[in-house]
């Protein structure tokens, strides 16, 4: 027989003043699967996008080092 157990697959990003149910500043991180395969989906405003977990690791690195090289010339 089966049982019920818990699953965390959606989480909310959110500053720790704000609302996390709802504002045009949170993110929600879900992970899905269409059958294909798991895969990582942000959302904001009812915008969407959709990462292959091989590719966010890429998107994380490139997203940080253009930040740093952009920090250095905001100095």
């Amino acid at each position: 027989m089966s049982k019920y157990i818990t699953s965390v697959v959606s989480t909310v990003v959110h500053m720790d003043d704000r609302n996390p149910v709802f504002g045009e500043d949170i993110i929600t991180v879900t992970i899905d699967d269409e059958t294909c395969g798991g895969f990582i989906v942000l959302t904001q405003n009812e915008q969407t996008i959709r990462v292959d977990p091989e590719e966010l690791q890429l998107i994380a690195k490139t997203a940080m080092r253009m930040l740093a090289k952009y920090k250095k010339h905001e100095d």
